[in-house]
């Protein structure tokens, strides 16, 4: 069996949906089995994780008193960050959330 990650499982997830194929055609052509690719499926819509949580290491930022910040929620997080930082760690960071 072929380990797969969140991030495979979300990108099969949306090509079976755009294919327009039953899940059944889909898992053959694809060579998945069929029930747990429908497991998978039913997490998605119920908005369940479909791996471990992702933690990112963090480290604080002492903002200047001129920055502005940028306020980011995601689940029952929220952080602030300043708009100083340079937009490849924000990014970096926003992928990691996904």
């Amino acid at each position: 069996m072929k380990y797969r990650t969140k991030t495979d499982w979300l990108a099969l997830i949306e090509k079976q949906l755009q294919s327009g194929l039953s899940v059944s055609e889909f898992c053959r052509q694809e060579g998945l089995g069929r029930t747990y690719f429908q497991k998978k499926l039913n997490d998605f819509r119920a908005g369940k994780e479909t791996s471990s949580p992702v933690f990112i290491k963090a480290q604080p930022i002492k903002p200047r008193n001129s920055d502005r910040m940028i306020q980011i929620q995601y689940h029952h997080s929220q952080i602030a960050l300043p708009t100083s930082l340079p937009p490849s760690w924000l990014a970096d960071f926003v992928r990691a959330l996904a």
